[in-house]
This record gives structure tokens, C-alpha cells and sequence, in this order.
């Protein structure tokens, strides 16, 4: 008990100076200077490596959904939660971001048009640039999906499995919550 007390004192710690207290963000992937207000962040499950501030998640539904509904996640209200599913007949509940932290896999880094999520767009798997864990995937338009275009352009966006990711906010409370029992 003593031992996962502390792994999750130290993961909150690592969170915390991490951030540095940072309550804005730049995307420098952006050309224009835009920065935005945090609301709150999404981590890797697997690691806790930021994967994109809530304030990106955007509506965009796929024409190939199973079901979907409007959800209160992450402190915002009607994020838009979508159960999908592949050729293998696995399911998953994505949500939709305009930018992610994503890492790509070498040896098949090519966008992918069969069996996509989204029609008309062209996919490519979302790693975690920390540990590798697969989070989601990435889509782009299929007249822009060139064998050169490594990440989505400012016309593409990811869709990340909820079952893979964390918000930083449910986190810090469970760490608070286990602390407090431990004492």
C-alpha cells in the first residue's frame, strides 16, 4: 500500500513541475501566435505524457459511427463521444481534437484510406511520443494526404480512444483521494 501511495505522490509530482504552472499554451505548429486559456489536459494513460488540452476537442462526427452521444467530460459539457469500430469488429469510443502530441511509427508511416473512420479523410495511427502506447489516429483530407505530410495539416485532426488517455484533473483527484486515505 505504501509503495503505490508513493507512485502516485511522485506521478503528481512530475505533473505539477512539468508544467511549470503554465496557464496558457502556444501550438507552434500553428503559423499564427494563437494562444489559449488551459481548461485542462489529456494525458497517456500508460504514462501521463500530454497529449492535447481539452480546449482543442471540436464536433466533427463520423459518418460511420455505431451510436454516439453528448457527454460532460473533462469539466466541458456536450463533448461529443463517438463508438466506432474497425474491419476486426473492435469498437472504440473516440473523441475528436483539432491537434494532439502524436508520435509516428516508422516501419508504416503511410495515410491509410480503407477502412477509415471518417470519410474522405485518410488516416495514419497516433502514438504516444513518451512510451509508444497507441491513443488514437490521426486524419487528413485525402487530397492532401501526401506521402510527404508526416502530421495532419491545419485541415486534419485526430480522434483519440478515451479508453487510452486520462484527464489531468480526474488524476490529481485520485492522487488527492489516495493521499488522503494513506494517512
Amino acid at each position: 500500500m505504501i509503495w503505490g501511495c508513493n507512485f502516485f505522490i511522485i506521478l503528481y509530482i512530475i505533473i505539477c513541475f512539468s508544467k511549470n504552472s503554465l496557464l496558457t499554451i502556444q501550438d507552434n505548429s500553428i503559423e499564427s501566435a494563437e494562444e489559449t486559456v488551459l481548461e485542462d489536459y489529456l494525458l497517456c494513460r500508460g504514462c501521463g505524457s500530454d497529449t492535447a488540452p481539452t480546449n482543442l476537442i471540436v464536433t466533427k462526427l463520423s459518418d460511420k459511427y455505431l451510436a454516439y452521444s453528448n457527454e460532460t467530460l473533462f469539466g466541458k459539457r456536450k463533448v461529443i463521444v463517438q463508438l466506432v469500430g474497425n474491419a476486426r469488429k473492435e469498437q472504440f469510443e473516440i473523441i475528436v481534437l483539432k491537434k494532439a502530441s502524436c508520435s509516428l511509427v516508422i516501419i508504416d508511416n503511410n495515410w491509410k484510406t480503407l477502412y477509415t473512420f471518417f470519410e474522405g479523410y485518410a488516416w495514419k495511427y497516433c502514438f504516444c511520443p513518451r512510451c509508444s502506447a497507441h491513443i488514437g489516429w490521426m486524419f487528413e483530407p485525402i487530397e492532401t494526404a501526401l506521402p510527404s505530410l508526416k502530421l495532419p495539416s491545419d485541415k486534419g485532426f485526430y480522434a483519440i480512444d478515451l479508453r487510452n488517455i486520462v484527464a489531468e484533473s480526474e488524476l490529481k483527484s485520485i492522487i488527492a483521494t489516495q493521499y488522503k486515505q494513506d494517512l
